[in-house]
């Protein structure tokens, strides 16, 4: 596939809270020049052959993993 996972942190300023800050993890993937955040919809894109597939893993409760090592088995089978 030749894609590359990383997380993506983005930091969001609260000015008239209590926190000052908040902070979110993303895993994304780079592929093709492009950054895309890790949805369904995205993963159709990047994985056309694979779309019932995809299907089934989100029909069955599932959601997308928070960690690089968990988006890497998932997406592991479809990549091949």
């Amino acid at each position: 596939m030749g894609g590359l996972l990383f997380l993506l942190h983005e930091i969001t300023l609260n000015r008239n809270q209590a926190a000052s800050y908040t902070t979110t993890e993303t895993v994304s993937l780079y592929y093709r020049d492009a950054v895309f955040r890790l949805t369904k919809a995205n993963l159709k894109k990047i994985f056309p052959d694979r779309k019932d597939e995809i299907d089934a893993y989100f029909k069955s409760g599932k959601t997308i993993p928070n960690s690089v090592d968990g988006v890497r088995a998932l997406i592991a089978p479809w990549a091949q």
